[in-house]
């Protein structure tokens, strides 16, 4: 009896066509077009989706596997993900029996299930393609923990910043939880950023759902797109406010653009970006507005240029961290 899940093309175009789009979605970006394309070859069999899901657990798996045990079992020199994704590709392929043998496929007992970790560490930004179709841009020093079943897709922001570009399945909504807060979604495009007091959320496209984590089911504010709003630590959801969306996800172009922002917050968001923070010395201070667009790989430019635009004097503090104080 045939499968009725067995792919019409054949195995091996299949696992060809799947490690070609798998590998263009690593790429930094995509056109609407070539997402169309790849969103249509989704739906074409189901078979397509698993095949995805699988080259994202593998390639995840890898991230999980030592070096040097890498290089034992591949007899290749050190390999340079960042740089080289179709070898890794190619290794991560080689490695899928000794992975499941390491047990790191635990979470894709069914085609729907998918479990994985991702962090980016100090200025470093990274791109994930999802097995539903979904994308995720992680900003500097963040970490994301991803569980989908077959009824929900539920990511954890554990710290700092992701864009999410969610994949519509009104089968299946999208969960994002973060500090005291969760954003829920069927598709859309949308931005949360974790602090140590509060969240962000910021919409681009479509709409969301934005609750504290402990709210009554019916108790939530929606957001549009152009619309933002923050939770605070007591799960309490601030009233929709306008935002740019552009500006705000500036990070994945590597830039920082500061619009009459507030001195504190840009303080903030450059620390993000740096060893070592940098802090505003006083409320009056805090409050001075900066307008301005930074290269998010070189904060030191910013410290060095704001002297030059504000009433203000940066100075080094014994534990190598920097304090802005009035001129």
């Amino acid at each position: 009896m045939t499968d009725s899940r067995e792919c019409p093309c054949g195995r091996d175009r299949l696992r060809d066509d799947a490690a070609r789009w798998f590998v263009r979605l690593q790429a930094p970006a995509m056109s609407v077009e070539e997402r169309q394309h790849f969103h249509a070859w989704l739906e074409e069999h189901p078979v397509h989706r698993d095949e995805i899901q699988l080259l994202q657990g593998i390639w995840s798996a890898t991230d999980l596997v030592p070096r040097e045990r890498l290089q034992t079992l591949c007899e290749r020199p050190a390999i340079r993900p960042k740089r080289r994704p179709l070898l890794r590709y190619a290794v991560a392929a080689g490695l899928l029996a000794v992975a499941v043998g390491l047990g790191l496929f635990s979470g894709l007992s069914s085609p729907s299930d998918y479990n994985a970790e991702f962090a980016t560490a100090l200025g470093e930004r990274r791109h994930i393609a999802l097995p539903d179709g979904s994308v995720v841009d992680l900003n500097s020093r963040s970490r994301v923990r991803i569980q989908f079943a077959h009824h929900q897709r539920r990511v954890e922001l554990a710290e700092g910043e992701a864009l999410f570009s969610v994949e519509h399945d009104a089968g299946r909504p999208f969960t994002v939880e973060a500090g005291n807060g969760q954003v829920t979604v069927t598709g859309t495009r949308f931005d949360v950023r974790r602090d140590a007091d509060n969240t962000r959320v910021a919409v681009g496209q479509g709409s969301v759902k934005v609750q504290g984590r402990n709210a009554p089911q019916a108790q939530f504010v929606s957001l549009t797109a152009g619309l933002g709003t923050r939770i605070d630590a007591q799960g309490r959801v601030a009233a929709p406010y306008a935002i740019n969306a552009d500006e705000l996800t500036a990070w994945r172009n590597g830039k920082l653009v500061f619009n009459n922002a507030p001195l504190r917050d840009v303080a903030e968001e450059v620390s993000r970006y740096r060893g070592k923070p940098l802090r505003v010395g006083s409320a009056a201070v805090g409050n001075l507005l900066l307008t301005s667009v930074f290269r998010a790989d070189n904060p030191e430019a910013l410290i060095k240029a704001l002297p030059n635009i504000l009433p203000v004097a940066v100075r080094t503090l014994d534990d190598g961290s920097q304090e802005i104080i009035a001129r």
